[in-house]
């Protein structure tokens, strides 16, 4: 609840999946890229197949976004889905429910990478790929 007794916003945190055996780096996206990543989300397809790619054991693992509002996405598999983008492919997840969007342009992953690149220590952002998984 904010000061003036209203519900307080939902906040979108974005965190780099890098870390085994340690808390991942994460950041609360502000007003204006929550807004911006919610366009470029509604404009994913689902991907023939719907396949999960399986990701890889050790180092950069992709983004991980909680808190994005899904519910207007087509083929979403629910308004509150936690979103895994790996480049090209993004898993979102509710429940026992998922789906896999394609994203050709890797649009959201590009965003997503520059702006974990002003958020996250040097040496964390040097190991995400500039063109995804």
């Amino acid at each position: 609840m904010t000061s003036d007794g209203a519900a307080a916003a939902p906040k979108v945190v974005v965190e780099v999946d890098v870390f085994s055996g340690a808390p991942n780096p994460q950041w609360t996206l502000d007003a204006n890229s929550e807004a911006r990543l919610e366009t470029l989300v509604s404009h994913l397809a689902p991907a023939p197949g719907g396949t999960a790619p399986s990701a890889p054991g050790l180092g950069f693992r992709g983004f991980v976004v909680r808190g994005l509002d899904m519910g207007s996405v087509s083929g979403s598999p629910g308004a509150h889905s936690t979103l895994h983008v790996l480049g090209d492919d993004v898993v979102a997840t509710a429940g026992d429910r998922q789906t896999v969007f394609t994203d050709p342009g890797h649009e959201v992953y590009t965003m997503l990478r520059d702006l974990a690149l002003d958020h996250v220590p040097h040496d964390v952002g040097s190991h995400i790929p500039a063109g995804g998984l």
